[in-house]
């Protein structure tokens, strides 16, 4: 009965062990995906700046061709 107590008692160790890697494994992708989640919304950002940015270079081209063409 000793030997039986001494198997279980390592193999629920080894599962612990083996929870708490999952456990660390969960806390450093959801780290990351945070990272990601904030590093996206840091590109969409800048993506509509430089929209805007072309927008009115555009306006300005315009405003030459304009000036050109009279």
């Amino acid at each position: 009965i000793i030997t039986e107590i001494e198997q279980i008692t390592s193999t629920i160790m080894r599962v612990s062990d083996g929870i708490e890697l999952i456990t660390s494994g969960s806390e450093q992708l959801a780290a990351t995906t945070e990272e990601q989640s904030a590093s996206i919304d840091s590109i969409a950002v800048s993506a509509q700046e430089l929209s805007h940015m072309s927008e009115r270079l555009q306006e300005l081209v315009r405003q030459f061709e304009l000036d050109r063409k009279e």
